[in-house]
């Protein structure tokens, strides 16, 4: 299967687990690896900044993306880059490659609560899109 028909099947996976059994969600403990990466790659983010998040986001997003899709995630790292503090409230697993990362992001004055889907590859987590 090619890395993109992978990375199709997994959103459409993500996009689908609001409708998948219940024995295929699993709620992760904000301990785990995956959270754990999923905070390194915030950080990355954040560190990256508006000046390197392209060049970032090139190297953590998930193989097989339309440009659109691309687009699409890069704006909204874009957000979490522009975020004066950003939190981990949640991670949840939707079968062994597709994993949601709920975060919180604060500006002055404002919050929002934002969730990414992120795909596992051999490479490891990558970004997937805004879910």
């Amino acid at each position: 299967m090619s890395n993109r028909a992978v990375i199709l099947l997994a959103l459409a996976v993500g996009l689908l687990a609001g409708c998948a059994d219940r024995h295929e969600h699993e709620r992760l403990d904000l301990d785990s690896p995956h959270a754990r990466r999923v905070r390194q790659m915030v950080d990355a983010v954040r560190e990256a900044g508006l000046d390197r998040l392209s060049e970032l986001t090139d190297r953590d997003a998930a193989g097989g993306l339309t440009p659109g899709q691309s687009k699409a995630l890069a704006a909204a790292l874009a957000e979490v880059a522009a975020a004066d503090t950003v939190e981990l409230l949640r991670m949840d697993s939707f079968g062994p490659q597709v994993v949601r990362a709920t975060l919180r992001l604060r500006r002055v004055g404002r919050e929002q609560t934002v969730a990414f889907l992120l795909v596992e590859t051999d490479a490891g987590l990558r970004w997937a899109g805004r879910n």
